[in-house]
């Protein structure tokens, strides 16, 4: 990874006031308690278990309706995440943090420019980075262009993931936020990978990866109890431990292009 020689500064911390400071305290050790109830079956393609668990760069591309299990899923992968700079996303870092997931602040409308130098620096480190490409804001399972942007300027593969779950409330958000009942069952699968290359056509490419997400979603829903009893009760395993957010600044006088040059 290219930069200075000393590590560029980490990035300023939102001030969190007492309560949120005692919700979060609260909030970790009980994600992780709920998250312990729920049983999980994995499907996944050798192609895409050997791209995982290599040393290269990945994009994982998952709806936003998961993002409250996605975290806890996919834990081990050493995933670096974009969140919003909006105050509680300030909340959901600091939970992702304690998970062992690296976020990078910003989204398509606040932050955008830095939040991708960030994304670009991390894929240069050979990192897994999850997005959800129908966020911040939607329209839910719509694919924009952010995954693809990142796969044609760092020539990372997307993997598509979906998530299934037949016992699950869903909140009255615009993403229909998924919350699985406590010791349900559901069905994790990860498509085939989507190679682009930087003459992609962003239009093209966002249409292919919504094709996959699509074809994935009436893959995970068709048969599922069938597809859970065949699933594997292990996630394919990610051997490189996650990224330092230090190591994801920019570093004096570089900009995006410098975010990607050099391994």
């Amino acid at each position: 990874m290219t930069g200075s020689s000393s590590a560029p500064p980490t990035e300023a911390r939102t001030e969190l006031d007492l309560r949120r400071r005692l919700a979060l305290a609260l909030l970790v050790p009980l994600y992780r308690l709920y998250n312990l109830t729920l049983r999980f079956r994995f499907h996944c393609s050798e192609e895409t278990r050997e791209i995982l668990a290599s040393e290269g760069a990945v994009i994982l591309a998952y709806w936003h309706e998961h993002i409250a299990t996605v975290p806890w899923l996919l834990r081990r992968h050493g995933i670096v995440g974009l969140v919003s700079r909006h105050r509680d996303g300030e909340m959901f870092s600091r939970l992702l943090d304690a998970y062992g997931t690296v976020t990078v602040r910003g989204s398509t409308t606040r932050g955008g420019a830095s939040a991708l130098r960030g994304l670009l620096r991390a894929l240069a480190g050979g990192n897994v980075v999850g997005l959800t490409p129908d966020g911040p804001k939607g329209p839910r399972r719509r694919a924009q262009g952010g995954a693809v942007e990142l796969a044609r300027r760092s020539g990372a593969p997307i993997v598509p993931v979906v998530i299934e779950f037949p016992r699950a409330k869903r909140l009255r958000s615009w993403d229909r936020t998924a919350l699985p009942r406590p010791f349900s069952r559901g069905s994790v699968h990860f498509g085939e990978p989507l190679h682009l290359d930087r003459g992609t056509d962003t239009e093209d490419g966002t249409a292919r990866l919504q094709e996959r997400l699509d074809a994935l979603v009436e893959r995970a829903e068709a048969r599922f109890e069938e597809g859970w009893s065949a699933g594997s009760r292990r996630s394919p395993q990610r051997r490189r431990p996650p990224a330092r957010l230090e190591d994801l600044r920019p570093g004096p006088g570089e900009g995006a292009r410098g975010a990607t040059s050099g391994s």
